[in-house]
């Protein structure tokens, strides 16, 4: 497989993520995670961070309303960029970009764009 420029398989599935680094070690790989209703937080927070680590991944993906400020600090402190899914509010948006996530997945890009270049 030759990806490059930014490309992140993504999957749920742990298991299929590493399905996927055995034939394409290079690619990074980002764990998207079901949402649980709120952030986050404490000692799930710390077990979802640990189990990414190990695996190798290079992203989590937490859904907007499981992300927070403590696991993108922790994802940053361990290695993985802290990713979102599926952002589409502009408030929900700023919210996010003011914990640090490094990306944000949505389906409205050019909204995406435009609210966050006006917080610079």
């Amino acid at each position: 497989v030759g990806a490059g420029g930014g490309v992140v398989v993504s999957c749920f599935d742990r298991v299929t993520l590493a399905l996927v680094h055995d034939a394409a070690a290079a690619v990074p790989l980002g764990w998207l995670l079901h949402s649980r209703g709120g952030p986050l937080t404490g000692e799930r927070c710390r077990r979802v961070v640990d189990a990414a680590v190990r695996a190798g991944f290079a992203a989590l993906h937490p859904p907007a309303d499981a992300c927070g400020a403590e696991l993108v600090e922790q994802a940053h402190a361990a290695g993985p960029a802290g990713n979102t899914w599926t952002a589409n509010a502009p408030a929900e948006m700023v919210r996010l970009a003011e914990v640090g996530v490094d990306a944000i997945i949505t389906d409205v890009p050019d909204v995406c764009r435009q609210v966050l270049s006006r917080r610079s």
